[in-house]
């Protein structure tokens, strides 16, 4: 199966996002008769496909928020220089998968990778593990990275790889083996509040 991800209830602003959007799609039609079982049809494939942070497995440290758009916010640091984990619900194990995400503040720390989930769910929650991810990129090795930065990751399970791009320019790219793997984000416990919003998912069979 190509994208594994658990059942769960529809968020009301999604609905009203995607009913409103369906409304003027009528009126500039001049048709007013799409029937609700196809709305609801549009709504279940649009929760479906998507990604978002995993409550269940993202650090205490950690907060999520979904106000609109998913995204997770690691207040400012104690000086500790721990590392807190978030990874994403779906588990993906073919096809192309692209996550786009945007982070507020530059931290040369923290990574955005992929993690295997046959080491099971019980490691996905450690603080203070810098080498969480099979294969993470660390922003220590990008040139240019600043605030407000965006990272797109795509992973390649037809050819496996695996590659970052940043603010549009590529960085890095690997080779991985086959696995089924989930979305991964360790944020450096360093400095001032941390924010990174998860701004798209795109999965290419």
């Amino acid at each position: 199966m190509a994208v594994q991800k658990k059942n769960k209830e529809i968020p009301q602003r999604k609905k009203d996002l995607l009913f409103g959007y369906v409304r003027n799609c009528e009126k500039e039609i001049k048709q007013n008769n799409v029937p609700m079982a196809i709305k609801y049809l549009c709504l279940g494939f649009w929760n479906v496909v998507g990604d978002e942070f995993d409550e269940k497995n993202t650090n205490s440290n950690i907060s999520i928020f979904k106000d609109g758009i998913n995204g997770i916010k690691l207040p400012e640091g104690d000086g500790s220089g721990k590392n807190f984990n978030a990874y994403l619900l779906n588990i993906v194990s073919s096809g192309i998968h692209i996550w786009t995400f945007k982070q507020n503040k530059y931290n040369e720390f923290d990574m955005i990778g992929i993690v295997n989930v046959k080491h099971g769910s019980s490691p996905l929650n450690l603080e203070g593990e810098l080498n969480f991810c099979d294969y993470a990129l660390s922003l220590s090795y990008t040139d240019g990275c600043e605030d407000d930065h965006t990272i797109e990751m795509t992973l390649n399970m037809t050819n496996p790889s695996l590659r970052w791009r940043v603010n549009d320019d590529t960085v890095r790219e690997i080779t991985i083996e086959k696995g089924e793997y989930r979305a991964a984000v360790s944020l450096h416990h360093d400095g001032g509040e941390c924010v990174v919003t998860l701004l798209s998912y795109r999965h290419i069979v």
